[in-house]
């Protein structure tokens, strides 16, 4: 029930957006349907007016819209005429690969270093990492990505520079997510991780006559891992609703492409449906979270239950 409330909520709010942004909706359509060059536009503007049912009050195309996503149906593209759910769910398809891939790569990088970095915290090592990270982080992740074309696409000719016609063309961009999402958990990682065996049940786990290796294999590992799981998880459900500046500027036909160019031309339904999709993923992805910081860490339940 919270997962319909947030989607419907996102819907409501694109909708909402979209009508209250400058500019001519039915021109808008228009235009990315036939053409600014036609000299009939306007012409054509009437008729999508009239045809979409836009000459109605935004109380009526709202509860017109309510009632057929309450049938499941999802409606039209305003602008190609294609069926709404197979669009945005091709979209979320390439924004799950791109999402995973982007993932795996962070988390083979931020999980040894945090945790060597968790180990030592005092160590020359850590110091170095904390910079590397605090500088990428600092960089928006489309700088990243145009660095990252220039060297390996354009000077060394390794790897194609956009497009999704190959297996190839996912490293780029995922690379790039990948950098953003390395630095943050790194660090995450190595603070959770060094609080953990200072903590006084690994003190009392010692004290049992446990030697190290037992205590961060019993006790570290398993407690420091909830903030680790908690913030990869935030993560996971941003990457699902898409990553709009990576996508636009490899050219990834995800969630985040499609999302901001049905903003630009006003595909009211794609962009409804996409965040019903976005909130639905973000409120799963939240609630899977949830229950398996319950399951690593079972005192969390009784802490929530007060």
């Amino acid at each position: 029930m919270r997962g319909l409330c947030v989607a419907g909520s996102v819907a409501s709010l694109c909708f909402v957006v979209v009508h209250f942004m400058p500019g001519d909706v039915a021109l808008e359509i228009a235009m990315a349907r036939y053409g600014e060059s036609d000299i009939r536009i306007t012409e054509m503007a009437d008729r999508v007016r009239e045809e979409e049912g836009l000459s109605l009050s935004l109380r009526l195309q709202y509860l017109n819209w309510v009632a057929r996503v309450a049938s499941l149906d999802f409606g039209i593209s305003l602008v190609d005429g294609r069926p709404v759910l197979p669009t945005v769910g091709g979209a979320l398809r390439f924004s799950a690969i791109l999402g995973v891939a982007a993932l795996a790569i962070s988390l083979c990088v931020a999980l040894p270093v945090g945790i060597v970095c968790g180990l030592f915290p005092g160590g020359k090592f850590n110091f170095v990492m904390a910079i590397c990270s605090s500088l990428i982080i600092s960089v928006p992740a489309f700088v990243w990505g145009i660095v990252l074309v220039v060297v390996f696409a354009l000077k060394l000719r390794y790897l194609p520079v956009a497009g999704f016609a190959s297996p190839a063309h996912i490293v780029l961009p995922a690379t790039t997510i990948a950098l953003t999402l390395f630095a943050p958990s790194s660090r995450i990682i190595a603070v959770s991780l060094s609080e953990t065996i200072e903590s006084p049940y690994c003190a009392f786990a010692r004290h049992k006559g446990l030697n190290e290796f037992c205590v961060l294999l019993l006790h570290g590992f398993r407690n420091a891992s909830v903030p680790v799981v908690t913030y990869v998880g935030m993560q996971t459900a941003s990457l699902f609703g898409g990553a709009m500046a990576v996508e636009s500027l490899f050219n990834w036909p995800g969630v985040g492409s499609l999302f901001l160019r049905s903003v630009t031309t006003r595909d009211i339904p794609v962009l409804q449906a996409a965040g019903i999709a976005m909130g639905l993923i973000y409120v799963t992805v939240n609630t899977a979270v949830d229950l398996l910081c319950l399951y690593l860490r079972p005192t969390v339940r009784l802490e929530r239950l007060g």
